[in-house]
């Protein structure tokens, strides 16, 4: 169906199952109720957590989708609506695993397959697979590093699936390579079924699972009829839709999901671009104990270390994450400013990219309106509202200095 904003229905998950299908078997009820005020500190200490990263599916294809196990989470857990990450793939996910911004990582661009000279994530960046104190598994797109060992010698007590894109390692969906804790061979089982596969049968106390779905090639899932991009990708959104439903069966306890940056441009997304459709993602957290709604509180992909180093009652020492645990309990959020950037090529950055944003204004060097005169570019926000420079008031020339004296870089 289509759907403003992800969600406009208040479903609840027990009555979505009763009817739903996934891969013909019932949805069971999943158990991601808040619990009473009086249990919060516990479950945040001790109960599973599974990140779910989707890839290029930003708001654009998700309100076109119908996606009734999304709207489930959606409608029992807490919605950022002013949640950021990197423009693209790479950064994105080096900086989800160690709460650092590209800057510190080197990785500001998309790595290529092939291009073995390309910056990989440093083994001296901790991630929070090496953080936590449990183990901690991932599945499906790594896209950081070159080495196969590299998930196993970060941290991760298990990694099972695609290292790059599918179109690096195969011909896409139906052709890949896969990697088994170093070991790797072709496979043809659809990549977001076995994705999906491989993380049901982890019981790790963390896992990540980092689908390929709905990046390109636009392959039709199993009993797909269409044939121009656009259905091929709704119908790989509704089809991991269903899987998320198959991964979260009997399970209790917590689910971030978020994408690695918006939609693809074709579709009507920004990704690459610093402006919100590239940057802004939908974001959702749910599980026991979290004050169910929507926030505006800014967040950022960065701050999931924080927030798990939080959760689970050990220390960090990242400069650039900061734990959402408090705005999950119904608190205000540790965030006064947003940031992203990109550069390129690895790890070079010279020409970095931009953004910072505070509650009411953006500052950006990524802007069609941006030139030798004018290089930086200020927005109202949360509307995105180009203010030329002309028309400055007293309070947006403040607010373009704070923003500025505000860079971490």
């Amino acid at each position: 169906m289509a759907r403003t904003g992800w969600i406009t229905t208040a479903l609840t998950w027990t009555a979505l199952c009763s009817g739903g299908k996934a891969h013909g078997s019932d949805l069971a009820e999943v158990d991601l109720a808040p619990d009473s005020v009086g249990e919060k500190a516990e479950p945040f200490a001790t109960l599973p957590i599974t990140i779910i990263l989707m890839d290029d599916l930003g708001y654009e294809l998700l309100d076109l989708a119908s996606t009734p196990n999304f709207d489930a989470l959606v409608a029992g857990g807490l919605n950022f609506t002013r949640a950021w990450v990197c423009p693209s793939c790479s950064p994105t996910r080096a900086a989800i695993l160690t709460g650092l911004y590209p800057t510190r990582t080197g990785i500001g661009a998309v790595m290529q397959w092939g291009a073995f000279s390309d910056h990989s994530l440093s083994l001296s960046h901790t991630t929070f697979a090496e953080l936590l104190p449990e183990p901690v598994h991932a599945f499906g797109k790594w896209h950081v590093s070159y080495r196969h060992s590299d998930p196993n010698t970060q941290g991760f007590d298990h990694y099972a699936g695609c290292m790059f894109n599918l179109t690096g390692t195969g011909t896409g969906y139906y052709d890949w390579l896969q990697t088994v804790d170093g070991v790797t061979s072709n496979q043809t089982t659809y990549c977001t079924t076995a994705t999906t596969d491989f993380a049901i049968n982890s019981a790790a106390g963390v896992r990540f699972v980092a689908y390929h779905a709905v990046h390109t090639p636009y392959d039709s899932p199993p009993g797909g009829t269409a044939n121009k991009p656009l259905g091929k990708a709704l119908e790989m959104v509704e089809f991991l839709d269903q899987d998320i439903g198959r991964l979260l069966q009997n399970y209790n306890g917590y689910v971030f999901i978020l994408s690695d940056n918006g939609t693809a441009n074709r579709f009507g997304g920004g990704k690459g671009s610093l402006m919100e459709s590239g940057i802004r993602v939908p974001f959702i957290v749910n599980g026991p104990g979290i004050t169910p709604g929507t926030t505006d509180e800014l967040i950022n992909g960065v701050d999931i270390f924080a927030t798990l180093a939080e959760m689970r009652g050990v220390p960090h020492n990242s400069p650039d994450s900061l734990s959402f645990l408090p705005v999950m309990r119904g608190g205000t959020g540790l965030r006064s400013y947003n940031y992203s950037e990109s550069f390129k090529p690895n790890p070079d950055t010279t020409n970095r990219k931009w953004a910072i944003c505070d509650k009411n204004y953006k500052l950006t060097n990524d802007y069609e309106f941006s030139s030798k005169n004018s290089p930086i570019s200020l927005f109202a926000m949360p509307s995105e509202t180009y203010i030329p420079l002309i028309n400055y008031t007293k309070q947006d020339r403040a607010a373009r200095a704070d923003l500025l004296a505000n860079l971490p870089f």
